[in-house]
C-alpha cells in the first residue's frame, strides 16, 4: 500500500532559482516551458505541474524532479476526519495481515474506534482494544486499550509475539495516514517478575497474569518499537513513541 494519503504537493522553485541566479524568462527559455507558467509555479508552492514540465524545468537547473516537486502530509486533513470509513479500512486490513479478524466501531464523532475479535472465543488468544484519535499541533494515537485475552494456556513466547504484530499494526497505520506520535498507559506491574518466553501464561491469577501481561507490553513497546516512559504515576507507566517521516 502506497503512502498517498493526505499528502499535498509543494515545491522549492523560488529558492531554487535563486540559488541558481536564473531569472524566469531564462529558466522559460532553458527549459522550453512557457513563461507564464513557471511563473505560477514559482509563486504558488503548492503547485503541482505534470510530470513533462518538472522534468523540463528541473532538467534546466541541473536537478532531479524529486529536489523541487516533493509532497507533505497536510495534517489538517487528517484532523478533520479521524476513524473515517477509509482509516478503518486501512485498519482492518492490517488487522488481518497481522493475523486478527476484527470488527471495528467508530464513535465519539469518529474520535474513538473500539476493535474486537471476531470468533475469539474460539482461539487461544483473541484481542480487544480501544484507541482515541487526537490533535493537539500534531495528529497523535491514544492507546486506550490494548489487551490479550488468553482462553487456554501459551507459552509466554506467542503472547509476546502477537503484542509485537500488534504494536507493528498500529505503527504501519500511524504511517499510512499521517499520524506522527502513539501514546499508551500501561497499568502498575513488577519488573522484577522473571519472564521466561518458556513458561505458560493463563488466567489462573488475575492480578499475577495482569502484571506479567502488562510487563510483556512494556517490553515489546520500549524495546523494539522505540517507545519512551514520559510519565510514572502511582505505577503507571505513560510511554510514546514518535513515527519518522
Amino acid at each position: 500500500m502506497k503512502k498517498t494519503l493526505y499528502l499535498k504537493p509543494y515545491n522549492t522553485l523560488d529558492q531554487v532559482m535563486q540559488i541558481a541566479n536564473i531569472s524566469i524568462s531564462k529558466l522559460a527559455e532553458f527549459s522550453g516551458v512557457a513563461r507564464q507558467t513557471v511563473a505560477q509555479i514559482k509563486e504558488n508552492r503548492g503547485a503541482n505541474p505534470t510530470q513533462m514540465t518538472q522534468a523540463k524545468i528541473a532538467n534546466a537547473l541541473d536537478k532531479n524532479p524529486n529536489e523541487i516537486f516533493k509532497f507533505a502530509y497536510d495534517y489538517n486533513q487528517v484532523k478533520n476526519n479521524g476513524f473515517t470509513k477509509v482509516h478503518l479500512q486501512i485498519l482492518e486490513n492490517l488487522f488481518y495481515e497481522a493475523g486478527f479478524k476484527v470488527y471495528l466501531r467508530a464513535y465519539s464523532r469518529l474520535r474513538n474506534v473500539m476493535i474486537t475479535t471476531k470468533n475469539g472465543s474460539r482461539k487461544k488468544i483473541d484481542f480487544e482494544g480501544n484507541l482515541r484519535f487526537y490533535f493537539f499541533n500534531e495528529p497523535g494515537l491514544q492507546i486506550i486499550d490494548f489487551d490479550l485475552s488468553i482462553n487456554r494456556p501459551v507459552p509466554m513466547k506467542e503472547v509476546r509475539n502477537q503484542y509485537i504484530n500488534l504494536f507493528a499494526v498500529l505503527r504501519k497505520y500511524a504511517n499510512l495516514v499521517g499520524i506522527t506520535v502513539i501514546t499508551h498507559q500501561i497499568s502498575p506491574f513488577s519488573l522484577d517478575e522473571i519472564m521466561s518466553d518458556d513458561s505458560y501464561v493463563y488466567h489462573d491469577n488475575q492480578l499475577k497474569w495482569v502484571s506479567k501481561i502488562n510487563h510483556i507490553k512494556f517490553d515489546v513497546a520500549t524495546k523494539l518499537f522505540g517507545y519512551v516512559e514520559t510519565e510514572n504515576r502511582a505505577g503507571y507507566r505513560t510511554i510514546s513513541c514518535r513515527i519518522k517521516r
